[in-house]
This record gives C-alpha cells, structure tokens and sequence, in this order.
C-alpha cells in the first residue's frame, strides 16, 4: 500500500511531541512511521489527512475526533480550538507536565547527555499568568468580521476574538472589549500585513503582577491625518476614564513599507514612562523598571522559580560574566555570589534599562557592556570568569559563541534555555570539548502552549 497525500487514516494518538503535536504509530507492510497530528492528544482515535511523507515520519492534519480522550477538560478560554495561542489548553495540566517533562528525558537520553533531570515545575495556578499580552486588530477567517484577539492557528493572517481571556490580568478582557467596540466603529480598518493598508495593529497590555502598574500600547501604522490622530486621542481619554488603574500608555506607530526600512516612532501619552515589577527570589527582593519594548519574563511566578534556580546552582565564586544579558536580570540576581559581575549585550537599550535596575536595586558590583559579545572579549582586557551564564534566544547559541565560552574556560556554565532541540545540540558540543552537564531543571512557564524552560549546569571536567 503506497501512502499518498490527501490520504485519510484512523489513527489512536500514543504521545505528544516537543512541537505539542500528537504522536500516532502506523506500520504498512513492515514499515513504520511515526504520524504527528496538531491539535490531537493522547487516548484520542482520530482520522487525519497525510499532508507531508518522509521515510519514517508523516505529518496529517485533524479531520475528526472519533473518540476523545479521557485526558480532555474543557476550554478556559472561547478561542482554545482555534487560536494558535494555547494549543494544548484542552488537556488536563497535569498531563501536559507530564509529557513535556518525558520529552526533555526522551531527546537527552537520545543524545546520551547523562545528567539529573529533576521533575519539572509546573504552575499552582495555570490561569492569568502572563504580565504581558499582545492582541492583534484583523479580521475573523468566518464571516470577515472586524476583530481583536489571537492569531488564527491555520490561517495566519486572519484573527479570532479573545475577549474573554484568561492568559493576563482579569481587566484585560474588559480592555478588549472596550478597544475592540470602540474601534469597529471607528472607520479605521485593521492592518493588512500583506498589502501594508489599514492602520490599526495591535494592543499590548503590561500588567506588573507584583506591584498596581499597568501599561497599555497602541500600536498603529504611521499616518499623519489629523482627523485619524483624533481618534487615537479619543481612545486614549476614554482609556484614563475607564480604566484608571492603567497609569502608563503609549502610542507606539510603525511606518513599514515595502523595501524600505520598517521604522518605529514611541510617543508617551500619559502617566508613567516605565512600569515597576519586583521579583521575589530566595527570600530577597528585586525591583525592575519595564519601558514599553523592553523584554522581561512574561511569567512573573515562573520568572521567580527560574532565577532562584539559577542562583541556586551558582557557586561563590570571584567573576561571572552574564553572556548575552538582555536587561541584566540574572546579573543582577547573582550579583552577591560574586566579587564582580560582567554583563555584555549588543542592545543599547537593554543595556540602558540594566543600569537603571543596577541602580535602582543598589547593585554596585556589576558592570554592563555594550557591544558585540566576541568582539568585546576580544577587545577588552577583562578578568576572566569563573562562571558564565547564558539564556539565549530560541535559536540558542552559535557555534561560535559556543568556542568562545570553551576559550574562556569557566568552571561553570549555567545555561537557561526556552528550546529543548537547540539546548541538547549545544549540550553535546559542550560535553565534547570538555564539559559534563550536570543537572537539568524544566520549569512550565508558558501553561497550555508547547513550550517550556530548562534551568542547567555544566561543569569542566579537568
């Protein structure tokens, strides 16, 4: 029997991948193939159509569930089945820890990184979580309706409601509401990424969970019409009426045309220029200023559950360099572990917002560098580590950031990674030129998505 494209199987799901697919096994005539699903879990018996063959892997899209599995709860949110938001939010949380904790022990253990992997650390409470929220202006995939909410999971131009949400802070829901009402009869149009018409594109909240700051950014396509301006100014008197506990707002306007560089254009309107978070860590607190592009852990519980873990692994030590800072976060939670503290980061701003939180916490150990990180340890005559910490982007890092820690030599490196495949791919570079990874912590801290952090340690093995 030849598969083909198109093809319909009735197939039982047996797990769940790191992408938050669901895992079928079919065997034809002696060969079998994993199939990944989207939007199946295990105990599911579903039929699904082939749309990719490769030699022992097939993917196929959803067409029914014939019998749903007993691991399915229902929708916390309206948009759970049609968004791209929370693709596993429709399986019970406890299950969701439990596969995505078998996945970091299958992928390590396949690449024998032989290390501690402890149980991962899930949420308390799995429910408005994030301090961060970006809800796009479209229209819905249906019937064409103007829209505030989430991407569509398969449609990636098109956006479903998501004016119940129940990811960030309960008065983001009657913030949407209220934009998503305001707007629709307004007689601006959201933007259409594909031909650069339309002005309105997205809605940011930031909502400090530890402190009453609350931001709100509107983020438009540049037009200077006076009478369009207006509306945004309406808008926004109508926020500071409504809701009053929102206390820093923004007009954040994007000119963006084809060939050109896309340029970006902040203008505060009214309150706070920045928002304040603390974070609670090992019984001792830190405070953080937030700007409106600033990035900061949108997980403020897991935030805390993350960088305790890091200084927890550290030793006390005389240097650490905090590789590839971003805002200085970890640096700065670290920052009594060591006699001095190296932060380099090739962002400006970051490093501005660093400095800011260096002083604001009364840090005077650390020091941030801007620039490219090889260039500047090749530049400056810095003292040499004895611990680096790295937490890269999901692409993870580069074979030659990779040499340039192996060059530096540190007893320790602490690597916190948001990407179990590129995390094991560096891993075993790092274990062939002489590092053992020594422990491995996943912590959830995006609930009801595929995506996880893992908290680890390598020593070198002298």
């Amino acid at each position: 029997m030849n598969l083909k494209k198109g093809q319909i199987l009735e197939l039982k799901i047996e797990s769940l991948n790191i992408k938050g697919q669901g895992i079928a096994f079919l065997e034809l005539e002696g060969q079998k193939y994993n199939v990944a699903i989207n939007r199946s879990f295990p105990g599911d018996i579903v039929t699904a159509k082939i749309f990719k063959i490769k030699k022992n892997f097939l993917e196929a899209s959803l067409e029914e569930i014939i019998q749903a599995s007993p691991d399915r709860v229902p929708a916390i949110n309206s948009y759970a089945s049609i968004a791209g938001s929370t693709p596993l939010e429709l399986l019970d949380y406890s299950k969701q820890l439990y596969y995505k904790e078998q996945e970091v022990y299958r992928i390590l253990n396949n690449l024998n990184l032989q290390s501690k992997i402890n149980p991962i650390i899930g949420m308390q409470e799995p429910i408005y979580y994030r301090n961060k929220m970006q809800y796009s202006f479209g229209i819905t995939p249906d019937v064409f309706e103007f829209c505030l909410g989430m991407h569509h999971y398969k449609y990636r131009f098109k956006i479903v409601p998501a004016t119940d949400c129940k990811l960030c802070d309960p008065l983001c829901s009657p913030i949407v509401n209220f934009s998503l009402e305001f707007f629709k009869n307004s007689g601006l149009n959201p933007h259409d990424f594909r031909n650069g018409e339309g002005d309105l594109r997205n809605l940011t909240l930031r909502f400090a969970k530890n402190t009453s700051d609350k931001m709100l950014v509107l983020e438009v396509q540049k037009n200077q019409d006076s009478s369009i301006q207006q509306i945004y100014q309406n808008y926004f008197q109508e926020i500071q009426s409504k809701f009053p506990d929102i206390n820093s707002i923004f007009l954040h306007e994007t000119l963006q045309k084809k060939g050109q560089r896309t340029k970006v254009e902040l203008t505060h309107i009214s309150g706070k220029t920045s928002i304040t978070e603390k974070l609670n860590i090992n019984n001792k607190t830190f405070e953080f200023d937030i700007l409106p592009q600033a990035f900061f852990q949108p997980n403020t519980i897991q935030a805390e559950v993350i960088y305790g873990l890091v200084e927890n692994l550290v030793s006390a030590t005389d240097v650490i360099y905090d590789l590839f800072c971003g805002t200085g976060t970890i640096g700065l939670v670290i920052s009594h572990k060591a006699k001095n503290v190296i932060g380099i980061e090739i962002e400006p701003q970051a490093i501005e917002i660093a400095k800011l939180n260096a002083s604001k916490n009364q840090i005077t150990n650390i020091k941030f560098l801007e620039g490219d990180v090889y260039k500047t340890l090749q530049s400056q005559n810095l003292s040499k580590p004895d611990v680096v910490i790295v937490d890269p982007p999901r692409s993870g890092l580069t074979d030659k950031a990779l040499e340039l820690i192996v060059q530096l030599q540190p007893q320790e490196i602490i690597y916190v990674s948001c990407n179990i495949k590129t995390f094991s791919q560096n891993a075993v570079f790092l274990e062939e030129r002489g590092y053992k990874l020594e422990v491995v912590t996943p912590v959830d801290q995006f609930p009801h998505t595929r995506h996880l952090e893992l908290v680890s340690k390598f020593t070198f093995q002298k």
